[in-house]
């Protein structure tokens, strides 16, 4: 770090990319992968595997890639790490998470990635789906309208589910986080960081969601077309302060 800038002034240059620029070389904040790593994820795929169909986990047991991701994709990380991406088709492309994989019926959560949506890829995807049948954890993000659909548990009278519009999101890469506070029932959504929605709906899961799929359903039928990368789940909801210090550390 310069001796030359107080904290005020770490401060300041944090909020601007132009002045992370004029700055090359002053590391204001921690990578992104040792914010993502404070907070003790149960599961962290930063996505960046070159080639075959394994998802190398760097917390958590590996994934396996199913169709036929475009890995190793060099078109722009969302953070100043650098890392390549995957390209999901919209077909039938996505990664199953291992069994081992397990979410508490009473417990909270949060699900955290970076996505590149192009207004001409939305269409109809479960872009995460965690468990099998009507107990899970998913996301449609976006789905056809341009809304994101946040459901914990069974939703199928509507109970747990929370959404938002994407639309001034597309086209750009994005910080998503979806959580759910046990404590006290919250449910949010948040991009860049910063919560957009939110809602109180205490629930416990009739049992206990494990594997599933990110890109699509584990079965298919539901696919995501876009750029994505550092995916990590927590068994905790995260904070503000927390949140934006993943942002800011891109």
């Amino acid at each position: 770090m310069s001796p030359l800038l107080n904290t005020a002034d770490k401060l300041m240059v944090a909020g601007s990319a132009a002045s992370k620029a004029f700055f090359a070389g002053v590391q204001v904040w921690p990578d992104y992968k040792a914010q993502v790593l404070a907070d003790e994820p149960i599961a962290y795929y930063r996505l960046n595997d070159v080639s075959g169909t394994v998802v190398a986990a760097t917390v958590g047991a590996n994934g396996i890639w199913v169709g036929n991701p475009a890995l190793n994709q060099g078109v722009g990380s969302p953070n100043a790490t650098g890392i390549t991406v995957p390209y999901f088709d919209g077909v039938d492309d996505r990664f199953t998470f291992p069994a081992s994989l397990v979410i508490p019926t009473a417990g909270s959560i949060t699900l955290e990635w970076w996505q590149y949506v192009a207004t001409s890829h939305v269409r109809t995807p479960f872009t995460i789906y965690l468990g099998t049948g009507a107990q899970i954890l998913s996301a449609h993000c976006p789905w056809s309208d341009s809304t994101v659909y946040w459901d914990y548990g069974n939703v199928t009278g509507g109970q747990g589910r929370l959404t938002t519009s994407y639309s001034a999101y597309l086209n750009a890469w994005t910080l998503i986080h979806l959580t759910y506070n046990h404590a006290d029932g919250k449910h949010a959504i948040s991009f860049n960081g910063v919560e957009v929605a939110s809602m109180i709906y205490s629930i416990v899961l009739p049992a206990s969601p494990a594997g599933g799929a990110f890109g699509n359903s584990p079965a298919g039928g539901y696919p995501f077309q876009g750029y994505a990368s550092e995916l990590a789940i927590y068994n905790k909801a995260l904070s503000t302060e927390r949140r934006l210090a993943h942002y800011k550390a891109r």
